[in-house]
């Protein structure tokens, strides 16, 4: 049973066995997640099944989760003709993007090209999110997280009018807006990339679904219907 307690209980649960402290991004409660570690094993002589979780990524879908990350790093650093940046590097980059949580992935990638970062082109890239999650988003879920992103970051107002926006956007119209949204911390930098990403992730596959021509097909190097 989940039980939430405070950093001076932990030994009172805990007194013998080994334990994780996993901290989550800013933004979430609680701060952190204490996972029991079973009991460490000097042989495997008795082991019979290994088993591993994918953590919600289907290996028929890697592809499409690797190219919308690259997306999402292409639109906030404003690089997304690909003779400017050539994109992602497998050697590099792919170990800590495989694997992991959406989180985790975007994380290590907003540190890895934090120098590159556009902040005007980050901003316009998540209103630019919310804009087609109001459109085509079809999971209430994430449409619901995006939405308050945009009443936090913003405000209810920005919401309320990128509701009633066209797709697709008026982007100047974006880029007076971006004037009252604040993605200034570490925190609220993760929960905005990941709603970029998903909004890619989830472009993609509504377009599949509705057997119309993919945007920005020349970016899916291979992505198709046929192996999706």
């Amino acid at each position: 049973m989940k039980k939430i307690i405070r950093k001076n209980r932990i030994q009172e649960f805990y007194r013998e066995e080994e334990y994780a402290l996993v901290s989550n991004p800013e933004g979430l409660y609680p701060v952190a997640d204490i996972l029991p570690l079973t009991k460490k094993r000097s042989c495997l002589h008795e082991l019979r099944t290994v088993v591993s979780d994918m953590d919600g990524t289907a290996t028929t879908t890697e592809n499409l989760c690797l190219h919308s990350l690259e997306y999402m790093v292409r639109k906030i650093t404003d690089r997304m003709d690909p003779r400017t940046w050539k994109g992602l590097e497998k050697q590099r980059d792919y170990p800590h993007i495989i694997g992991n949580s959406t989180t985790r992935h975007v994380e290590y990638l907003l540190e890895r090209y934090r120098e590159a970062v556009s902040d005007e082109a980050f901003i316009i890239a998540f209103l630019e999110a919310v804009v087609w999650f109001e459109h085509y988003g079809k999971d209430p879920g994430r449409l619901n997280k995006v939405r308050q992103n945009c009443s936090r970051f913003a405000s209810s107002a920005v919401l309320k009018e990128l509701q009633h926006h066209p797709w697709p956007p008026d982007f100047s119209v974006l880029s007076t807006l971006a004037q009252q949204c604040r993605i200034d911390t570490p925190g609220k930098k993760v929960r905005t990339a990941v709603d970029i990403y998903y909004r890619r992730y989830h472009e993609i596959l509504v377009a599949v679904d509705k057997n119309v021509s993919i945007p920005h097909s020349a970016m899916l190097g291979g992505i198709s219907r046929e192996n999706l």
